[in-house]
C-alpha cells in the first residue's frame, strides 16, 4: 500500500472536482490543469466517452490500480456522498467537452457552391474563392516598383 501516492491522487482528485463544481468551469481551464497533471489526461478523455456511472466505477478501480490499497478499506472512504459528487463532476466535465465539440464545429468553414462560409471570429478579405483568383490576377498584372 503506497499512502504517500494515494493522497496526492486525492489531493488531485478533489482539486479537479473543485474546478468542476464551479459555476464559471471552462474547458481553457480544465486544459490548464490537465498540463500540471498529466496523468489525468488519459482518463478525462476516456471519462467524456462513457456514462457517469460507468466512470465512477472506472475511476475507483483506476484509483485501487494505482495506491494498491485494498478494496475493504477504499469501500470506507468512498461513501455515497464522495461517489454523488464524483459522478456530477463527470457530468459537468461530458456537459464542457460537448459544448467545445459544438463551438469548434461552428467555427469550421465550410465551401459551399463557391462561396466560403467563414464563421470564425477572425475577419477575411475575401469573399469567394473567385474573389481571390481575381484579386490574385490583378495583382500579377501591376506593374512592379523599382527602387
Amino acid at each position: 500500500m503506497d499512502y504517500k501516492k494515494a493522497m496526492a491522487i486525492v489531493g488531485e482528485l478533489q482539486t479537479l472536482v473543485a474546478l468542476l463544481e464551479s459555476q464559471d468551469a471552462r474547458w481553457e481551464a480544465l486544459q490548464d490543469w490537465l498540463e500540471s497533471n498529466p496523468r489525468w489526461r488519459k482518463l478525462i478523455n476516456f471519462y467524456v466517452k462513457i456514462t457517469p456511472d460507468e466512470a465512477v466505477l472506472d475511476l475507483k478501480a483506476w484509483l485501487h490500480d494505482q495506491t494498491k490499497i485494498p478494496a475493504v478499506v477504499m469501500d470506507q472512504y468512498i461513501t455515497e456522498e464522495v461517489k454523488a459528487k464524483t459522478r456530477a463532476a463527470i457530468v459537468r466535465l461530458q456537459e464542457l467537452y460537448k459544448a467545445r465539440k459544438r463551438q469548434s464545429a461552428q467555427t469550421e468553414v465550410a465551401i459551399c457552391d463557391g462561396w466560403q462560409e467563414d464563421n470564425r471570429p477572425i475577419p477575411s478579405g475575401h469573399k469567394s474563392i473567385g474573389d481571390y483568383q481575381s484579386q490574385l490576377k490583378a495583382k500579377k498584372k501591376r506593374k512592379k516598383r523599382t527602387a
